[in-house]
């Protein structure tokens, strides 16, 4: 009994002696025959990898492109980049051209879309138009302004109205220049010109105050204008259409521009449409035998064409023709108009039906509202009431701004 203590005893110190071996115990090392094997048939070895050699700042050098992958890429950047380019490059010109033109910040134009214009007691915008001769060399009354007009728009109704007021009206000058005290209304810019110290914008201003105190309506815009700008935005436009009047049935000819047209529907170039805004008879010929009244006639009938023929709206898909418009309004204009309003008047002005346009005259109906005489050795034109009392013209001017409604565009006339 106790024997087979002992040896129970030995069987369990054996065990636990090899639970205790550690486990990086030698193994018995392989058979001969094993060894053998190995060694004359080794195992297949992997083809060592090539790594690119890194640069001496550490990064992996980039992949070159090969000559294919350059000439895809590069045209690929050549047709996207031109057009960019091109775009830059125009509106680059565009703005510049604008920013001579309009007061205010060009970037204004795009990021103020909602800007209202400014309206007098009728609710309306009123816009005073007048030209002078200040592009033409050795004119001897460069600053005088041959035309002398009013656009009045209602931003609601879009009804539009043009005014021309006679350039020989009689008026009181805000301050006394070289002129005198008082004299012909074409007189107003040049004597302000001489009282503001040559002041350009201040004049123009003084010219819309006092056009205002005519029409007894305020004149919250002033557009001034030399001759070339009708030469050249003609051009631009590529000519226009304008139905001549006449009250000689050979049509008209005037022998200072020796412009001679039919009477009816005209197409007319940018030289032909200058002669027509100068033309009065005043040295011979026939067909305007109302001289300056007749004038001012043709010209609303020049700016209606110009207008019509704007908004044709294949013009905006030109843009070299959008660009040489751009540059006769830039040389040839100056305006109170900023740039924040000019998106506003441009929309509107495509909402205009030129066809729609009323023109008003101090002249026409069956009652003038002034008349022609002479005055202080002068040949003028005064109201009916007075040589200052202009109280009904201001009536006449109540009366058409206050019901005057433009019928909307119906859809077969919409400009194309």
């Amino acid at each position: 009994m106790i024997l087979y203590f002992f040896r129970k005893s030995d069987k369990i110190k054996n065990m636990q002696n090899d639970i205790m071996k550690p486990v990086n115990a030698k193994k018995k090392p392989r058979s001969k025959n094993v060894r053998k094997h190995y060694v004359e048939n080794p195992a297949p070895q992997k083809p060592p990898v090539e790594r690119r050699a890194r640069s001496t700042d550490g990064k992996k050098p980039r992949k070159k492109w090969s000559v294919r992958k350059k000439v895809i890429v590069f045209t690929i950047l050549t047709i996207v980049l031109i057009p960019v380019v091109i775009a830059i490059v125009y509106l680059s010109k565009a703005t510049g051209t604008l920013g001579q033109v309009f007061e205010g910040n060009p970037m204004d134009f795009l990021t103020h879309t909602d800007e209202q214009l400014k309206k007098d007691q009728y609710g309306r915008s009123n816009v005073l138009l007048f030209g002078t001769s200040e592009d033409d060399e050795g004119h001897s009354g460069a600053d005088l302004a041959d035309s002398i007009m009013v656009l009045s728009v209602d931003q609601e109704s879009k009804a539009t109205s043009m005014l021309s007021i006679p350039r020989d009206l009689w008026v009181n000058y805000e301050e006394p220049c070289s002129v005198g005290y008082s004299g012909k209304i074409n007189a107003t810019y040049i004597c302000a010109m001489e009282t503001h110290g040559g002041d350009q914008k201040a004049a123009s201003a003084a010219f819309a105050r006092k056009v205002s105190e005519v029409l007894g309506t305020e004149i919250q815009y002033y557009a001034a204008v030399n001759y070339s700008v009708v030469r050249d935005l003609t051009n631009a436009l590529g000519g226009i259409d304008v139905d001549i009047y006449s009250d000689d049935p050979r049509g008209i000819y005037d022998v200072a521009t020796k412009l001679s047209l039919p009477a009816g529907i005209n197409h007319l170039d940018g030289e032909q449409a200058l002669q027509l805004a100068r033309a009065r008879n005043s040295q011979g010929g026939y067909g305007l035998s109302r001289s300056n009244f007749d004038r001012e006639q043709n010209q609303q009938r020049i700016i209606k064409a110009m207008q019509k023929k704007a908004t044709v709206s294949s013009l905006i898909f030109d843009p070299n023709k959008v660009l040489s418009i751009l540059d006769s309004i830039g040389n040839n204009i100056r305006t109170n108009v900023t740039m924040a309003e000019l998106r506003t008047a441009l929309d509107l002005s495509g909402e205009i039906n030129t066809d729609k346009i009323t023109s008003l005259s101090l002249t026409d109906g069956e009652q003038s509202l002034v008349s022609t005489g002479m005055y202080n050795g002068q040949s003028i034109v005064q109201p009916i009431l007075g040589l200052t009392d202009y109280s009904g013209i201001q009536e006449y001017i109540r009366q058409s701004f206050s019901t005057s409604v433009q019928d909307p565009l119906p859809s077969d006339a919409q400009p194309e």
